[in-house]
């Protein structure tokens, strides 16, 4: 759980970030939102979530 609310904060962040400066409209930005909420509901929100957590993983044990 604390995975999922730091990239969904880390993700809006960019979201802001890039509306501030032009580079999203918001008609786009919301269709691939909506997308995401519907995704989420399927049957492949497993596979996502278990991508994203190991993805997570990954980044986490890079040694700078």
């Amino acid at each position: 759980m604390i995975v999922t609310a730091s990239l969904t904060a880390v993700l809006g962040i960019i979201v802001v970030v890039l509306y501030r400066f032009g580079r999203l409209r918001i008609l786009p930005s919301l269709t691939v939102g909506a997308f995401g909420f519907s995704l989420a509901t399927t049957g492949a929100a497993p596979t996502i979530q278990a991508f994203l957590g190991g993805a997570v993983h990954l980044l986490a044990s890079i040694r700078f």
